[in-house]
């Protein structure tokens, strides 16, 4: 009777340690779940403030009004102008 009572207990701490286990697993999933949701909530307050901004939100809003798109990569030329240069006086 006393060695089915130690083998019925033995068997009960083996199971309570993985159910143990387990939880340990599933927090730590949730904590690094947790981190990505924390980082993906910083980068929308980030978008959210920079377009909310007056000057971006009208420009944004004026550029769906006229239709206007980013030119392609190919039609689109950078002009720099360096107004100490001699041939600007």
């Amino acid at each position: 009777m006393l060695l089915l009572l130690v083998g019925a207990t033995g068997i009960f701490l083996v199971y309570e340690q993985s159910r143990i286990t387990r939880a340990g697993y599933a927090i730590s999933k949730l904590s690094s779940e947790e981190a990505t949701l924390v980082e993906n909530l910083r980068v929308v307050k980030v978008d959210v403030t920079r377009l909310c901004q007056g000057d971006e939100l009208e420009r944004k809003v004026a550029d769906m009004r006229l239709g206007l798109m980013p030119p392609p990569e190919d039609r689109f030329l950078a002009v720099v102008f360096n107004p100490s240069d001699e041939r600007y006086r």
